[in-house]
């Protein structure tokens, strides 16, 4: 056979084997269904592995597939074999909502003879979240089941339904009385989710409060606290409770007291008592109940100020906090507090100036503390006596050292509150002013803003940091050139020719355009004001300038407003110094003229001459022009 006739034959061959395998091979729908349901059968033959890490891979991987694979795991629930009956429940669980048309075949589930798919199904249907009213009635059935981990589990699926399972409340209580600690705390928990729907079960909550087993106690405690205000009832039981073994027990008998506001007069002295307790955490919880129920203050600050006493430093520290916080008893409260600048731990020294820093008074007293928490190892203080230091304003003078050395400091938080208090403390401005325009370097942009923000406080006698903060108009971070806008708005008589320079960072897309369009506005605010007062004496050359620079900024601010973004205010504001500014160039414009009128009154002579000429010409026209008789 020759070649050319071998080549022909293949050809054929090759093109007739194609359109024979095109007939019958599946497509690629077909081809990847038939793949698909090929793994969806593997996966459910490995539900099945005594293995237990293969049998949850496997569960995991048919909750992965999700839907697709629901139709077999729902056939599978049927199977004679428990264990992929079980598998196929939980691996419906973990399909969660899109697994909703297994849901009628999980509730037959719950029939099923053995307890582990019982227990599986109770899962799935409570990751599915199938309609609360479909799955309560099951779940109410379930409490009744004679397997505990099935009645536990029903319990904690009705108390991740939360408040619509209240209908499940009269079964839930008889739970509380279940022979199984796990079924009990179950039930408590599932009651403390649905919160004030489960009140009538507050009397079989208090009788809980006697069980033997703490866990239970503590729990029973936590729904009555959630029950809240209309489980006064409990009040009795509960103080009571305060005299149980377990710390814990205690503890929460505080909260749920704190919580029910139960009548202060019975409530008050058991809370007070329990400032004895042996326990520092339950001292702890009693001074903050003390705080938080508002009343009786009478006998509530003596407490609190024996409290200050106490030799745990955590205790003494929550009972400043709270003599701090009641109101309309400084007199009485602030001697203690003073005394208190006097503990031997530094941070419960400084918990006492930052708290009566927040009452206000006795400065002289706290700065010094104040100082000496700048200082301190402790990372959160430092940064919150700089804070303080802020707040006070210009009575720390005597702290601008401290706090210039704080612009140091190796947390940014410290150095950031450390030159806003440097601005707000009115102290020397020829050491205040440096350090501030230093701090406008630094590494963090936070610190740089609030460097900006501390010299915009000094104002105008903070001059020589205008070129810095010009400087800053171009800086990286939109926080730092609006605060450097600010800044600039309030040097006043400095501001000639930044306006344009205010409106520059207006250009800018980043994330922080609305709050820069604010500091602009504001600032532009305090400008056209400033220039309004001088506008009367400054060079003709000079206001034209200002009001060509104000009419450009307008438009500028109007293209950042939204619905959001409010500038109103500032625009009205700038709007009113730009009419006065045009009205003030137009009368010392007239004035000029009128004063070298009356310096050249030769001038007026041949003013009226030339204004009048035209009209003397017409009429001698006309007179040349009439006829003689």
């Amino acid at each position: 056979m020759s070649k050319r006739k071998l080549k022909r034959l293949l050809a054929v061959s090759a093109v007739s084997f194609s359109c024979l395998w095109l007939s019958v091979a599946p497509t690629n729908k077909a081809w990847a269904q038939t793949s698909r349901e090929a793994e969806i059968s593997t996966y459910i033959q490995q539900l099945k592995n005594r293995n237990g890490q293969v049998n949850y891979y496997a569960a995991d991987a048919l909750g992965k597939i999700g839907a697709e694979a629901v139709p077999a795991l729902m056939a599978t629930l049927k199977n004679k074999d428990l264990i992929l009956r079980v598998g196929a429940a939980e691996a419906l669980g973990r399909i969660g909502a899109e697994a909703k048309t297994a849901v009628p075949v999980l509730i037959e589930a719950l029939k099923d003879d053995y307890s582990f798919v019982r227990v599986s199904a109770i899962y799935a249907l409570s990751k599915i979240g199938a309609e609360a009213k479909v799955v309560i009635p099951s779940f109410i059935g379930a409490l009744k089941d004679n397997d505990e981990y099935v009645r536990s589990s029903a319990a904690e699926a009705l108390g991740s339904i939360g408040v619509e399972a209240k209908t499940a409340v009269p079964t839930l209580i008889g739970a509380l009385k279940d022979n199984d600690k796990k079924v009990r705390v179950s039930a408590i928990n599932a009651l403390r989710n649905i919160g004030t729907g489960a009140k009538a079960a507050a009397n079989e909550l208090i009788f809980a409060l006697k069980d033997s087993d703490k866990d239970v106690r503590s729990l029973a405690i936590d729904a009555l606290s959630k029950i809240g205000m209309e489980a006064k009832e409990a009040v009795p039981a509960l103080i009571e409770a305060l005299k149980d073994n377990d710390k814990d027990v205690r503890s929460r008998a505080i909260d749920a007291l704190r919580d029910i506001k139960g009548e202060t007069k019975i409530v008050v002295p058991a809370l007070i008592e329990a400032l004895k307790d042996n326990d520092k955490d339950v001292r702890s919880r009693a001074i903050y109940a003390l705080r938080d129920i508002k009343g009786e203050t009478k006998i509530v600050v003596p407490a609190l100020i024996e409290a200050l006493k106490d030799n745990d430093k955590d205790v003494r520290s929550r009972a400043i906090y709270a003599l701090r916080d009641i109101k309309g008893e400084t007199k009485i409260v602030v001697p203690p507090l003073i005394a208190a600048l006097k503990d031997k731990d530094t941070n419960i020294r400084f918990i006492a100036a930052h708290s009566l820093s927040k009452i206000g008074g006795e400065t002289k007293l706290i700065i010094p503390i104040l100082i000496e928490a700048l200082k301190d190892k402790d990372d959160s203080i430092p940064f919150r006596a700089a804070l303080d230091l802020w707040k006070i304003g210009e009575e720390a003078k005597a702290a601008v050292p401290a706090l210039i050395e704080a612009l140091k400091d190796k947390d940014a938080f410290v150095r950031r509150f450390a030159a806003l208090a440097l601005g707000s403390t009115g102290g020397e401005n020829r050491v205040v002013v440096p350090a501030l325009i230093a701090a406008l370097k630094d590494k963090d942009k936070d610190v740089r803003s609030c460097a900006a923000l501390g010299l915009a406080s000094i104002g105008k006698e903070a001059k020589v940091a205008i070129p810095s903060l010009i400087e800053a108009l171009k800086d990286n971070d939109a926080s730092v050139r609006y605060s450097a806008a600010a800044a600039l708005g309030n040097m006043g008589e400095e501001t000639k020719g930044m306006i344009s320079l205010l409106i520059e960072p207006l250009k800018d897309d980043g994330n922080y355009i609305g709050y820069l369009s604010v500091k602009a506005a504001d600032a532009l605010k305090v400008i056209g004001e400033n220039y309004e007062n001088k506008s009367a004496t400054m060079p003709i050359a000079d206001l034209d300038q200002v009001i060509s620079d104000l009419e450009k900024a307008l438009p500028a601010l109007k293209g950042t407003q939204d619905k959001k973004l409010k500038l109103d205010s500032q625009i009205a504001s700038i709007n009113r110094s730009l009419n006065n500014l045009k009205k003030t160039r137009e009368s010392r414009l007239l004035d000029r003229t009128l004063e070298w009128l009356a310096k050249n009154p030769l001038a007026i002579g041949g003013l009226i001459c030339i204004i009048c000429f035209p009209f003397i010409w017409f009429k001698l026209s006309q007179v040349r022009r009439k006829p003689t008789a």
